[in-house]
């Protein structure tokens, strides 16, 4: 059965390290609705973070589920396709993605994932 945890270890977790990446961003990578930065890190494991501000899904029940929907792609897309890279990802989304139904944010997040790599693969 698989398991649908997302511990600690694969978070950002405090102010510092969300500061660390949108500071020392090695990689940019934007859609309308989200805007994804990544800074390198000496781990093998990555983690994620996200920004989800009252601008962008007024109330918490908006926010909370744009946070879950970016989790569960991160957990799937990010994983399936790259594996262990070594990344501190910090999502942010925009007010365009309040409008938009899961599967459709799910597919634009693949689509952000998609650019990372390419992004990645074109800087080695």
């Amino acid at each position: 059965m698989a398991t649908h945890e997302f511990p600690r270890t694969r978070r950002l977790t405090n102010a510092r390290e969300y500061d660390a990446v949108f500071k020392q961003a090695d990689y940019r990578a934007s859609v309308r609705e989200f805007l994804l930065l990544a800074k390198k890190t000496d781990g093998q494991i990555s983690r994620i973070g996200s920004v989800v501000s009252k601008k962008v899904a007024g109330n918490a029940i908006q926010r909370n589920r744009i946070r879950r929907l970016i989790k569960e792609s991160f957990r799937t897309e990010f994983d399936k396709r790259f594996g262990y890279m070594g990344l501190d990802i910090v999502i942010v989304a925009r007010p365009p993605v309040r409008y938009q139904p899961n599967r459709e944010t799910l597919d634009v997040l693949a689509g952000l994932w998609e650019q990372l790599a390419k992004k990645r693969q074109a800087q080695q």
